[in-house]
């Protein structure tokens, strides 16, 4: 087991041979399997609704639903807008945030070779972004297409 203080509140991190999957996962079926969710803040059904044409990532430790992201393409393939992503704190240090940062990435990728991500983000939420390579423009960061490349080869390839 790791243990980590993030600053604002410690966070255990199992990591006794887990096995964390991944998995593109449709609207309808999040909503009815997954939703509402006491481990998860936002109000996913609202974030969805209110989203133009959103795609979702899902990543599970066995059954059960650890963290969530929502993207959707931009109208010209060249840029995908990450909507909104949320990970139980216990499985941030094992990097799932990462891991579906870098799924978003590739899916986009995978439809247009030099596509841009980019994420909405509020009051020193850029942080994690950044970290990752992102590159903060006002309430944005962006993701250029190289770096985007490097996150997919540092989560994907494991």
């Amino acid at each position: 087991m790791r243990q980590f203080d993030l600053s604002t509140s410690n966070i255990l991190c199992y990591n006794l041979g887990m096995q964390i999957k991944y998995d593109q996962i449709q609207i309808e079926k999040f909503l009815n399997k997954y939703w509402p969710n006491d481990l998860f803040t936002l109000d996913w059904n609202n974030v969805l609704s209110n989203s133009k044409d959103p795609q979702l990532f899902a990543a599970f430790d066995g059954d059960k639903l650890i963290g969530i992201v929502a993207y959707n393409e931009g109208i010209d393939k060249t840029y995908a807008n990450l909507i909104n992503m949320e990970v139980i704190n216990s499985y941030w240090c094992n990097d799932v945030r990462e891991a579906l940062l870098a799924r978003v990435i590739q899916k986009s990728s995978d439809i247009c070779s030099e596509t841009y991500i980019q994420v909405n983000v509020k009051n020193g939420d850029s942080q994690f972004y950044e970290d990752n390579g992102g590159v903060l423009f006002g309430n944005r960061v962006i993701f250029f297409p190289s770096v985007s490349q490097e996150v997919i080869k540092k989560y994907l390839s494991r």
